[in-house]
């Protein structure tokens, strides 16, 4: 079936049966009968206004999504790129290409997902050529073998009537320098080269695994479905993700927490909980039963399709070591610089099981501030142990700067980008603030 034939009534059928709910279920929580809605379903009545509105809230997505179907959001997404681009009569023709050339639509969209995770990447690259301390220490040794077999050539070289003694000597160490030398710059390329079978060969494993998860906008369906065969789905999934070995084993510990967290967090009650109350991980922890930490994983990690509004997860152990981070535009995590000690996630690590809520702002930003809520615990599998391993998370969600009514706390990624004065905890000169 075409979408220009279906209706509105199956598309929310179909939307209701891929997010495992009831039709009894969805109608209760959109304030009408089953009888009714079953009407709507079947195309016996029209639908519009504040209650496709309250369905489409109920079911994760836009009105347009169900009034309007896939090919109207695709629309807009073109419009949006086309917008600050093109012309303003050719953005008015978008619906006619969509229209006309539907495959061409699907490919431009596909080529600006692949363009967001080259950028990603891209960023994470430059990061660590600034940061990394295994690549600082790497160039270190190199120029400094490099200067070592300088000076002796050129002692060498501008010394006469050389002992034959002393000139064997320094042949011998000029040789061992070099093999020295082959050896560093081997290991520099083999760091810095893209195997060009997978394209993360400069990436960490954990920046690997987030890249693949944020190009596939969290989005796996195998792991809401209670009848899908979850290892098979999982198998092939690993098999073609094309990640290194290391990245395999962080990408299927993920899946296999998430599939955890699936089992505790059931969609169905978190879509439910997110339309009445948003996104706050403490009260759906406390109206599901569960622990905050999964409940601030559930919700980082749920598809935008089903929120309406985006958030950000950032995960650390208790020597503030970060293993993962769902990003949030405008709020900026260096993975290899030293954080800014100000985050509360750090703070969290000496009071755990206590949640600390704090609205954030990186630097000057006028534009946006970040309600956040961190939280550490013992992991459940080692909460037992004599020694428990605590992880602390932090919950980021964007805020109106004009709605906020709590005191904003101003910080910077690290020092080094930090242009906050006077700062207590500041460990070397800002390369932003005034004066430096």
């Amino acid at each position: 079936m075409s979408e220009r034939k279906t209706s509105a009534g199956v598309r929310i059928r179909q939307r209701r049966r891929s997010v495992g709910l009831r039709q009894a279920e969805l109608a209760s929580r959109a304030g009408i009968s089953a009888s009714y809605l079953n009407l709507i379903e079947h195309d016996r009545r029209r639908i519009g206004g504040k209650l496709l509105t309250k369905i489409a809230d109920v079911l994760g997505v836009q009105a347009t999504f169900l009034s309007e179907g896939v090919q109207a959001t695709k629309i807009n997404h073109i419009r949006e790129l086309a917008t600050p681009l093109a012309h303003e009569e050719a953005v008015q023709q978008v619906e006619d290409l969509a229209t006309r050339f539907p495959m061409w639509v699907d490919f431009i969209l596909n080529q600006e997902r692949q363009k967001r995770a080259l950028e990603a990447q891209v960023n994470a690259l430059t990061e660590r050529l600034s940061h990394d301390p295994r690549l600082s220490a790497s160039l270190h040794d190199v120029l400094s073998t490099v200067t070592a077999i300088r000076s002796m050539s050129a002692i060498l070289s501008d010394t006469e009537n050389i002992e034959p003694e002393w000139q064997m000597r320094f042949i011998r160490n000029m040789n061992e320098e070099s093999l020295r030398l082959s050896d560093t710059a081997g290991a520099l390329v083999q760091f810095l080269e893209t195997d060009a079978k997978n394209a993360s060969g400069l990436l960490s494993p954990q920046e690997e695994v987030e890249n693949f998860l944020e190009t596939s906008g969290f989005d796996f369906p195998f792991l809401e479905n209670e009848n899908d065969d979850f290892e098979k789905e999982l198998h092939a999934l690993l098999d073609t993700a094309g990640l290194s070995p290391s990245g395999i084993w962080l990408l299927k510990s993920y899946f296999v927490q998430a599939r955890e967290d699936v089992r505790k967090l059931p969609l169905a009650v978190a879509q439910s909980f997110v339309s009445a109350s948003g996104l706050d991980p403490v009260g759906l922890a406390q109206m599901a039963g569960v622990d905050v930490p999964t409940a601030m994983r559930r919700l980082a990690t749920l598809p935008m399709k089903q929120k309406s509004e985006a958030c950000g997860l950032l995960i650390c152990d208790a020597g503030g070591n970060f293993l993962f981070h769902r990003p949030i535009e405008g709020f900026r995590v260096l993975r290899y610089a030293s954080a800014c000690p100000l985050l509360p996630i750090f703070d969290a690590l000496h009071f755990p099981m206590r949640p600390i809520r704090r609205v954030l702002a990186q630097n000057t930003s006028d534009v946006t501030i970040f309600d956040t809520i961190s939280f550490a615990q013992a992991t459940e599998s080692s909460a037992n142990k004599e020694q428990p391993v605590v992880k602390s998370y932090m919950f980021i969600r964007a805020l109106n700067k004009s709605g906020a009514n709590a005191k904003v706390q101003r910080l910077g990624p690290s020092c080094a980008l930090c242009s906050v004065k006077d700062c207590d905890s500041r460990r070397e000169l800002s390369l932003v603030e005034e004066g430096f």
